[in-house]
């Protein structure tokens, strides 16, 4: 499963689609939070992402000229800003403590 966001012309304003693309069917126990999480060696990284509570579009492989794939559009919500906020802060914090180990010797 992958997951990436990408910007969309959406009645003629701009907006930011989170996709998921998955070889298998996926279902989603909450359509308005996604979470994911990156390792970069020692350290993982968690994005989060507030969407509107639907799925916006659903492609099965059938109709998608992209190989035997699943996408799932959902579109960021407007309180995307503060989940933003947090995402940041989490990757500057993952940084200084990679930083924190390699000075204090730290594995």
């Amino acid at each position: 499963m992958e997951m990436y966001t990408t910007p969309i012309l959406l009645n003629d304003r701009q907006q930011t689609i989170l996709i998921y693309k998955s070889e298998t069917p996926m279902t989603f126990s909450n359509l308005g939070f996604h979470k994911d999480v990156k390792a970069y060696g020692d350290t993982s990284i968690t994005t989060t992402y507030i969407t509107e509570p639907y799925i916006y579009r659903e492609i099965p492989p059938e109709k998608s000229d992209s190989g035997p794939y699943y996408y799932y559009w959902f579109l960021l919500a407007k309180d995307q800003g503060a989940a933003d906020i947090a995402n940041q802060l989490a990757q500057d914090n993952a940084v200084l403590q990679e930083a924190a180990n390699i000075l204090m010797g730290v594995e």
